[in-house]
């Protein structure tokens, strides 16, 4: 387990599609008539991937974090 957290240190951006991989994985899935959808999961996931202190850069952050405002107006729309 510990080679993989030092992979995703390593290449910070594993760690993202990783966590979005995964939370749309989850986000997919049912139980009974309960779904978390996958933007919860996506957070969720997100804060466990978060807590292996894995480093990212500052143009990273910005860009994904610029994603994440045009996808949110996207889906608001005018």
């Amino acid at each position: 387990m510990e080679w993989f957290i030092n992979l995703l240190r390593q290449y910070p951006e594993l760690a993202i599609f990783l966590t979005l991989a995964l939370g749309f994985w989850i986000g997919k899935l049912k139980f009974g008539s309960f779904s978390l959808g996958t933007v919860t999961s996506v957070l969720l996931v997100g804060v466990l991937v978060g807590q292996l202190n894995i480093p990212i850069t500052g143009p990273l952050k910005s860009v994904f974090f610029l994603l994440f405002l045009f996808a949110v107006g996207y889906k608001v729309g005018p």
